[in-house]
């Protein structure tokens, strides 16, 4: 299986979390631009819920992403930036189409803040 690359209309960026200790000697969390890529980003599902915070919406998007050298070694701690949204994707699932190695499926969790 292969993208068509009309398809592949989104530029993301994989992060991945680490921490550092700021000029205090305190532990320090940021996020490193693992890769930037092209994307297929696909909902697959969506609803609400509550937290102490407030209401919140929750959707599953299917992010698919050409495999790699460095595309193989995304984890599900890492998240996904949506560059032309400015949206944050946790990833929660990754398959390896076929076992091909030529599409990544990144099963993600999108939650966006502030709904009455």
């Amino acid at each position: 299986m292969t993208i068509p690359a009309g398809k592949m209309n989104k530029r993301i960026r994989i992060e991945r979390r680490y921490q550092t200790q700021d000029a205090m000697g305190q532990p320090s969390e940021s996020w490193l631009t693992l890769y930037t890529r092209k994307a297929s980003i696909k909902n697959t599902s969506g609803g609400t819920s509550k937290s102490a915070t407030g209401m919140v919406a929750t959707h599953t998007d299917e992010i698919s992403i050409r495999y790699d050298l460095e595309t193989k070694k995304v984890q599900t701690t890492d998240r996904v930036y949506v560059i032309s949204t400015g949206e944050y994707y946790d990833i929660e699932q990754i398959e390896n189409v076929m076992q091909t190695d030529r599409v990544l499926n990144l099963q993600c969790k999108h939650r966006s803040r502030g709904l009455a």
